[in-house]
């Protein structure tokens, strides 16, 4: 049983009272009910020629005796409804309508009035915004310029859907997002099992709640908060690029490759880590060539606090010998002709007079000196360099 609407149905009958109207044929120009079709239902018109008298319900039609049995009565002239309302004698005209307990019509700005909550509803290209859904099905293969807000507990909520406009606020949703290209992200999704499996999100993922999560999915914008840990998922301690990264593709990306070396100002490795322990107690040098490790010397003994120490030289008594002296010899002057002692050697005797230039023998005298020696002194030098301890740790 469907249903049917048709165009120009129209019939009389002579049937009085509030039960079964018994159809007596199409009236000139209109068709005849049998175009609704055995036992579906239609929006029915009952009016009396030349009284006031009428009834609007919906009627289920048989071809059996062809009639019009009064299921559901949405309005007469004497306001009895839902009760079927008790005709008088004579002609009554039976015709398809269209109720207005039943239309669907534009309001001044162009939106659709009187929708009501779907039993069941599947769309396609629909513009506007999806909001307040609770079926079990909210959208599937529909393009929604106006996203989909507050669906919540909807098993499936977007599925290969194009939204321009994202996903907001959607609760506990067993599916949110399959297949979709969500321009406008995902937010505040809640408890959902799985979030968005295969979608694009150019926007962000933003407060996912404890979700699965994003599985398989391109992010072009960012990946915010709540995540658990599952197979090819984010899981709750990943950093931005991992998730990133796990989301575009590599399910095992951690952020950096193995072996990656790396300094971490706290004693143990962090999770993923291996704490390096062949360099203690060691300095960091930068260079432009290959990396590698030297020295001897630990940090805290090179750099210690060191004192000025040293001895004084001896200061005993030392004898100049001769050869020590300079060759040098003095000038002595008389000019009276004196004899001379043998100690002086006779030079530059003048020609007929007594005029004499002797000068002293070379020789030394043998004598010793000493010199006296200062107490050393010095300021000690501080290198106790501040420092901070520092480990070194590769990635597993």
């Amino acid at each position: 049983m469907a249903l049917i609407l048709a165009d120009r149905v129209k019939e009389t009958s002579t049937t009085s009272g509030n039960g079964v109207f018994t159809l007596a044929g199409a009236a000139s120009g209109f068709q005849s009910f049998a175009v609704i079709g055995n036992t579906n239902t239609t929006f029915y018109c009952i009016a009396g020629q030349g009284t006031s008298e009428w009834e609007v319900g919906i009627g289920t039609y048989a071809t059996s005796g062809t009639t019009l049995t009064r299921t559901t009565v949405l309005s007469n002239s004497s306001a009895t409804q839902p009760s079927a309302l008790s005709f008088a004698a004579g002609t009554k005209d039976v015709f398809v309508t269209y109720p207005s307990e039943k239309s669907v019509n534009l309001d001044a700005s162009g939106n659709a009035t009187a929708l009501g909550t779907p039993v069941a509803f599947v769309g396609t290209n629909i513009t506007g915004t999806a909001t307040a859904f609770t079926a079990s099905n909210v959208t599937t293969n529909a393009n929604l310029t106006g996203g989909v807000t507050s669906v919540g507990n909807a098993a499936t909520v977007v599925t290969n859907a194009n939204l321009t406009g994202g996903v907001t606020s959607v609760g506990n949703a067993a599916t949110v997002v399959t297949n979709a290209n969500l321009t406008g992200g995902v937010t505040s999704v809640g408890n959902a099992a799985t979030v968005v499996t295969n979608a694009n999100l150019t926007g962000e993922a933003t407060s996912v709640g404890n979700a699965a999560t994003l599985t398989n999915s391109a992010v072009i914008g960012k990946v915010i908060t709540g995540y658990v840990s599952g197979a090819g998922t984010v899981a709750a301690t990943d950093t931005i690029l991992q998730a990133i990264q796990k989301l575009n593709g590599n399910t095992a990306a951690s952020g950096f490759p193995a072996t990656t070396a790396m300094v971490f100002k706290q004693t143990a490795a962090p999770t993923g880590w291996t704490k390096v322990l062949t360099n203690n107690d060691s300095a960091l040098r930068v260079v432009t060539g290959a990396a590698s490790t030297g020295g001897s010397v630990a940090f805290t003994t090179a750099f210690a606090s060191q004192a000025v120490v040293g001895t004084n030289a001896a200061s005993g008594a030392y004898t100049l010998a001769t050869a020590d002296i300079p060759s040098h010899s003095h000038l002595y002057q008389n000019d009276s002709g004196a004899s001379f002692n043998a100690n002086f050697i006779q030079a530059n005797r003048g020609n007929g007079n007594n005029a004499y230039n002797p000068t002293t023998k070379t020789s030394g005298g043998g004598g010793s000196h000493s010199h006296s020696a200062a107490a050393f002194t010095g300021t000690a030098i501080n290198l106790a360099v501040a420092y901070v301890d520092v480990i070194i740790a590769t990635k597993d």
